[in-house]
């Protein structure tokens, strides 16, 4: 049912293919979602991450906080 995602700190990416630690599944929300991760990630943009107890808001967090940590240091 579900695929877990590679862990980003691997080294390896094929093209398409996102890296986030911990986030498990292929559902088409979830793929939505990291989407929009990569998307608001290289921004300057504030982000309110909302949703009920445990459906993973701490797991999304981290992924920004990863991806943002690749944009510094790309610079």
């Amino acid at each position: 049912m579900a695929a877990a995602f590679e862990r980003y700190g691997s080294g390896e990416q094929d093209s398409g293919e996102r890296r986030f630690e911990q986030v498990i599944g292929d559902s088409p929300a979830l793929e939505s979602v990291l989407e929009q991760v990569e998307r608001v990630a290289p921004t300057d943009s504030t982000v309110l991450i909302q949703g009920e107890t445990g459906i993973g808001k701490e797991l999304i967090a981290h992924a920004l906080q990863y991806q943002l940590a690749l944009r510094y240091a790309r610079s």
